[in-house]
């Protein structure tokens, strides 16, 4: 990948040959492109996070002929975040995405045919992580937020999840917790000439007027403006110092 990020090429060494072929995966002349990980299915078949139609979503590419061919398992005006597993026997793959809204992360399930499965509750906000088992049979659900952070052991066959056993729920931190007025994120969209930005405003507890931080961070794949819990300098400042925080993400509406 050149400096500017504009485009990516894939080269897959031959040991047996000692060859090297090179294969453009994107080039794209308006932004940059955000490299991913590959997960080899076959010598000649693999996934990867790609641009389709702008958004960032999960391709089934194959290779053949000299090219590369990208087979998008989904689509629409949103971003896959990640691949976090995938299940060889059954053929699935499990990610994590922004479908509900920019500023959360759910869990998903989609099969090489595109069929696709919700694995966290999205009619509730949330941001959530996810580990899986090598064999994608199990994973631990890690629940970040916007309340406080919580791990949970599942297991999972055929699209259906089972609780095991909640692994930490931090009950002592939420008690401890209760004990403090935390400042609370207030989200709303900043409007512009043409879009709308994300963003979040922490207002100090002041009858007078305060100063007013505001954090802007642009680097590529980036996200400030988020759901998930957060204890840390912007909260001091906002309870400690009177001084209210707001931030103003990348992503447009």
């Amino acid at each position: 990948m050149p400096r500017s990020q504009s485009e990516e090429v894939l080269s897959i060494y031959d040991a047996t040959l000692d060859t090297i072929s090179s294969y453009t995966l994107y080039n794209v002349t308006n932004g940059w492109v955000v490299s991913s990980p590959i997960l080899w299915l076959t010598p000649s078949e693999f996934l990867h996070i790609g641009t389709n139609s702008d958004y960032y979503h999960i391709s089934h590419a194959s290779i053949s002929g000299g090219l590369i061919t990208n087979n998008f398992l989904t689509s629409g005006e949103w971003d896959v975040l990640n691949i976090v597993g995938f299940n060889s026997a059954e053929r699935r793959v499990y990610y994590l995405s922004s479908e509900v809204d920019p500023t959360e992360c759910h869990l998903y399930e989609v099969t090489l045919q595109g069929v696709k499965t919700n694995l966290t509750d999205t009619s509730a906000p949330g941001y959530y992580g996810a580990y899986f088992s090598p064999g994608a049979t199990h994973y631990i659900l890690n629940y970040q937020g916007p309340d406080v952070p919580k791990y949970i052991l599942y297991s999972i066959s055929s699209s259906v999840a089972q609780e095991i056993v909640i692994l930490e729920a931090n009950v002592r931190l939420r008690e401890f917790l209760d004990n403090y007025d935390i400042p609370q994120k207030e989200f709303f969209v900043a409007e512009g000439v043409e879009y709308g930005l994300n963003s979040f405003v922490m207002k100090a507890n002041s009858k007078k007027p305060s100063p007013l931080l505001v954090s802007i961070y642009g680097g590529p794949g980036s996200q400030t403006v988020t759901k998930r819990w957060k204890l840390g300098f912007d909260e001091y400042l906002v309870s400690s110092l009177g001084i209210s925080v707001a931030s103003v993400g990348l992503h447009c509406i």
